[in-house]
């Protein structure tokens, strides 16, 4: 009989953004670490005790509020996607707020391994891992385009190094003409994009608006089939068409945005569907939109003859 021991130790992290969680997790268990950065993320100092015997990656993350893309590589994101990298029309709120790294000085390579060091406080991105030799080939999905990467390694191999990036956007990572590839990974692709709008129909610092966009399209994005989803966000400008069934629950929160939006200030008692119930038939099956650019639009079926339309 064999008795394997469970070792224990203690990762210490400093307060700070991805990058400073990178570093500590690398430093702590010899692994290349990569996160995606959200720029309003902020982390307190604190201590994680574990045992050798747990799923590190998992474990380590659960207690940051971050997810493992794999659960056996240090490659995390928020259960959330950053609400600027999803919705490409909203870049101006994710990219240009984080500090990018892209020297030489970053990233040496030796022997066909890579050590990778960020500055405090900044980031770097996949066009700068492909300037690398060992990383010339890697491809990706274009939604990756805007990632901003925290990123940590010591010695490490260009694949484990790909692996943990693939984890930390939340991609899958496959082989294209025998070059490596980030392609979308539609159930984790699905579950950050859920998680987001969840996020945001909840926050009540955002106008009713807003979050009864985010309701709705929470449920679109769980209802859309991973063909639609592949299809929508084909490349940039694509498009998908959702039929809404009247009496389903993604119907009656597609007439939810309507009736937020279009409900007059000071009248509780004349909601939105009230006020177009003359222009719209609402009897009508709606017709959704997945846009690759995050934009939310519904069809709606006009009482003045089979070819009119309103759209919101």
């Amino acid at each position: 009989m064999i008795l394997i021991l469970a070792l224990s130790g203690l990762l210490t992290i400093d307060s700070g953004n991805e990058t400073t969680i990178a570093n500590a997790i690398s430093r702590e268990f010899k692994k290349p670490v990569v996160l995606l950065v959200d720029p309003k993320s902020r982390w307190t100092s604190r201590s994680i005790k574990y045992t050798s015997d747990l799923n590190l990656p998992n474990y380590v993350g659960s207690k940051l509020g971050l997810v493992a893309g794999d659960p056996k590589l240090f490659g995390f994101g928020k259960p959330a996607y950053p609400y600027g990298f999803f919705s490409k029309q909203n870049d101006s709120k994710y990219s240009p707020l984080i500090p990018t790294a892209d020297s030489d000085e970053i990233a040496i390579e030796s022997n066909g391994r890579v050590t990778f060091s960020l500055p405090s406080e900044s980031a770097t991105t996949l066009y700068r891992l492909r300037l690398l030799k060992t990383m010339s080939k890697l491809k990706w999905h274009w939604f990756f385009n805007s990632a901003r990467l925290s990123i940590a390694a010591n010695n490490a191999l260009p694949e484990e190094l790909e692996k943990a990036v693939a984890g930390a956007l939340g991609a899958k990572l496959s082989e294209t003409g025998g070059a490596p590839y980030l392609d979308l990974d539609i159930r984790q692709f699905r579950n950050r994009v859920g998680a987001l709008m969840d996020k945001m129909a909840k926050d009540e610092n955002l106008s009713m608006v807003y979050r009864a966009d985010s309701e709705y399209y929470g449920e679109l994005i769980r209802r859309a089939s991973d063909a639609q989803i592949k299809k929508a966000f084909e490349k940039p400008g694509s498009q998908v068409t959702i039929h809404l069934p009247s009496g389903t629950k993604l119907h009656d929160l597609a007439l939810r945005r309507l009736d937020v939006a279009f409900a007059t200030p000071g009248l509780a008692e004349t909601s939105g569907i009230q006020l177009l119930k003359s222009k719209v038939d609402f009897d009508q099956p709606a017709k959704g939109v997945l846009h690759s650019d995050g934009r939310i639009v519904v069809t709606y079926s006009g009482r003045r003859g089979s070819n009119e339309q309103f759209v919101y």
